[in-house]
């Protein structure tokens, strides 16, 4: 095994002068769409790492460079860049909070909740982060499988990661979680990667709707055109819901995730069958968002 601190210092940096970012987040949705973000939407990737309290701040304030890795499928660790530490503001909560990229953090993710609704004479510090060129051709490649503790803002040099695994393509590729364990919110659903759109094209079975604002339940099925995806879509093609127990609620605070998944050559009227199991035993037509 390679040591990561030898990359370092082939790419000209000294691992004294890097922190080790290790992002192994605990919400769901988030956990499974991070390396996606990472590849393909930098800008929220780069506010959701922007920002830190606590004993994580003062580590990243104490060093110019930054190597953030993010955890993969495999429970390994690929790297998602070298960032160099251009600055640390501190800026009002209320203007952290206006942000279109932490507003998509929230949304979608339930993260970042402390911007939600800020105090107006609170601050925080908000890390301007640059990504490198610094090890570029091995973003997504590079996996590591350091011991994790509470701190997830180490050094590198005491930090001492080995490179577990060179991948020959970039595994910051999203790959499709298992359904049991899919979890999307109404404005995840559009930005999906397509992967999980053609395969949710393909998938059908009967699935939950949670609203976030107070945890009310809707069970329903998908067996038509695009499957789940042609479903959910039509959801929240508009601003409120599109059945009667859902049309005085907002789509934007659905979350979407899938009771049972079916054969495709199930026939509609056994899906249906099935649907109909599901608010029994859940209970929504008595205490839920069913109303047939």
């Amino acid at each position: 095994m390679i040591p990561f601190n030898d990359l370092l210092r082939q790419t000209g940096l000294d691992p004294a002068q890097v922190t080790v970012m290790l992002h192994t987040p605990t919400v769901r949705g988030l956990a499974q769409m991070l390396p996606h973000l990472a590849e393909a939407d930098p800008e929220v990737f780069n506010t959701y790492q922007s920002v830190h309290a606590g004993p994580a701040t003062a580590t990243l304030r104490g060093r110019p460079f930054m190597a953030s890795f993010v955890r993969v499928d495999s429970g390994t660790l690929a790297l998602a860049g070298v960032y160099a530490v251009k600055s640390v503001q501190s800026r009002a909560r209320t203007e952290i909070s206006d942000l279109p990229a932490v507003q998509r953090l929230i949304s979608e993710f339930g993260t970042l909740m402390e911007f939600q609704n800020p105090a107006t004479d609170s601050v925080w510090d908000w890390f301007d982060l640059e990504l490198t060129d610094h090890l570029a051709a091995l973003r997504g490649r590079v996996q590591i499988r350091p011991n994790l503790t509470r701190a997830y803002v180490r050094l590198a040099d005491t930090l001492d990661a080995q490179i577990m695994a060179l991948s020959e393509t970039s595994v910051l590729t999203t790959a499709m979680p298992d359904w049991r364990d899919l979890s999307v919110g109404a404005a995840g659903l559009q930005r999906l990667p397509p992967l999980w759109r053609t395969t949710l094209s393909q998938w059908r079975g009967v699935y939950l709707i949670c609203d976030q604002t107070d945890g009310a339940r809707y069970v329903g099925s998908a067996y038509g055109a695009d499957n789940l995806l042609g479903r959910w879509s039509e959801h929240v093609a508009g601003p409120n819901g599109i059945t009667t127990g859902l049309k005085l609620r907002e789509t934007r605070n659905f979350r979407f995730s899938i009771l049972e998944r079916v054969s495709p050559d199930m026939s509609a009227q056994d899906v249906i069958n099935l649907e109909n199991t599901w608010k029994v035993r859940l209970q929504t037509r008595e205490f839920g968002l069913n109303e047939n």
